[in-house]
């Protein structure tokens, strides 16, 4: 399979001069992208002693992972949205927008909170795999906190108990 060919389309548009796909859009994939590292680390490591742990992390892996894939899209459509409507369509976008950046973010601090001490139980092998798709999971959160204080400036709207949750656990997992 050619995944760049995947994924150019994507790329282009990203790096074009428009507001959608951003930010929120490509803080989605790179938490996917993330998690799905980390699965593939904890899939190799699973054995008759962590089975049941490990296999619930799983679960939840693939439970946030399959959301935050139609975040990829949904938050470029919504924002696009938010940009060309009038009134309370406007005021819809943009809760819509703020919801997502949020749900996002709190998605990176499920899986950084459910992953905490299990780096013990995976496979020597892989742990680089585990360690980079935390990495990315702490980008996709640094990237929900800046797209909430931009979000807040751009519509003018109130994100600061939302957006003092996320940088709470921002200052707790950056390292």
């Amino acid at each position: 399979m050619s995944y760049h060919r995947l994924f150019e389309g994507y790329i282009n548009d990203l790096s074009k001069k428009s507001s959608a796909p951003g930010g929120g859009s490509a803080a989605s994939l790179v938490f996917v992208l993330g998690v799905s590292l980390m699965e593939m680390a904890v899939n190799f490591s699973i054995n008759k002693d962590n089975k049941r742990k490990l296999n619930k992390i799983v679960s939840l892996f693939r439970k946030v992972k399959a959301k935050a894939l139609s975040y990829v899209d949904l938050d470029a459509s919504v924002f696009r949205q938010a940009l060309k409507s009038k009134g309370r369509n406007k005021k819809y976008a943009i809760r819509r927008i703020n919801n997502i950046t949020f749900d996002l973010g709190d998605s990176c601090i499920k899986i950084l909170t459910a992953v905490s001490g299990i780096r013990g139980l995976i496979s020597r092998g892989i742990k680089s795999d585990f360690d980079i798709g935390i990495k990315c999971v702490k980008v996709a959160l640094f990237a929900s906190v800046k797209n909430m204080d931009a979000n807040s400036k751009f519509f003018g709207i109130e994100n600061s108990i939302k957006a003092g949750y996320l940088k709470k656990h921002l200052k707790k997992y950056d390292s």
